[in-house]
């Protein structure tokens, strides 16, 4: 493109000049022709080919300038897009890990449990170990393989089944061929917190959640029976998601309501980059 643009004068002078050399040829006798065919025309149109290529060398230099630059600003922007990103996430982390209100809750049904089933109690214990482990432990990664995502969310869910009952229940679908693909972390947990505390848990009405892997993507769903009080929802977890995989060049994760369910459907990664 642009050495189109610097050839054009060229072309057109030359153009001219062919031109000119015609008549020339065609009309050899005359005087017009003849004394507009000599050195100063020649210099003439040296001056001119040369003056406007400096204007197009000129205009490629500012657009190139232009150019260069908005992409630095791109680039600069995108990089700061990325580390507000990881810090909201390691923030949103540290939230998890110290969350009162689910260190709270935890807690009473420990103390009940305590007294009225000492090994459910023993149980419970363990899968609380094992939920604040994996929370202090994936705050520095990128990625992790659905294997680790899924023994996670056992132990996340042993914890809120404990205290909801019959209330919730949780289906997993997953051939241990998809079990080494990749995801962010704490993805399955942000789902399953966000169905718990958006829909009713009874026990003639369980809140059901499937986790179904296919095709190169996992399909998160669960049915839809929103609380009659609604609850504040910034959608930090969904976006934040979204962010993730939208930074790791991935196809966005899609989100639908369809049939009294809602679902959410993620790529699955195959690169082993960032993952520890």
């Amino acid at each position: 493109m642009y050495w189109l643009l610097l050839a054009f004068p060229i072309l057109v002078n030359v153009g001219f000049f062919l031109r000119q050399f015609g008549h020339l040829l065609i009309y050899p006798n005359n005087e017009y022709v003849v004394l507009s065919f000599n050195i100063d025309f020649f210099i003439m149109y040296l001056e001119t080919i040369g003056i406007q290529i400096f204007y197009h060398l000129l205009y490629i230099g500012i657009y190139e300038g232009s150019y260069v630059f908005i992409q630095w600003q791109k680039t600069n922007l995108e990089k700061e897009a990325l580390l507000r990103t990881q810090w909201q996430g390691r923030f949103e982390v540290l939230k998890s890990q110290v969350n009162p209100h689910f260190l709270f809750n935890s807690l009473n049904t420990l103390s009940s449990l305590i007294s009225e089933n000492p090994a459910l109690a023993e149980e419970f214990v363990d899968d609380m170990a094992s939920v604040y482990r994996y929370l202090l432990q994936t705050n520095e990664r990128e990625l992790t393989t659905l294997r680790k995502e899924l023994e996670f969310i056992d132990s996340y869910y042993h914890l809120l089944k404990t205290r909801y009952g019959a209330g919730l229940s949780l289906h997993i679908r997953v051939g241990e061929e998809d079990k080494e693909a990749l995801l962010p972390p704490l993805t399955l947990q942000m789902l399953v917190e966000n169905a718990v505390k958006h829909n009713m848990m009874l026990p003639e009405k369980p809140l059901r959640i499937e986790i179904d892997a296919a095709d190169g993507f996992l399909a998160i769903r669960n049915t839809l029976q929103r609380k009659n009080v609604r609850v504040e929802s910034n959608h930090v977890g969904l976006s934040n998601i979204a962010s993730k995989y939208k930074l790791l060049n991935q196809a966005r994760p899609t989100i639908e309501e369809k049939e009294s369910l809602f679902i959410v459907t993620l790529p699955l990664l195959r690169e082993k980059t960032g993952v520890s």
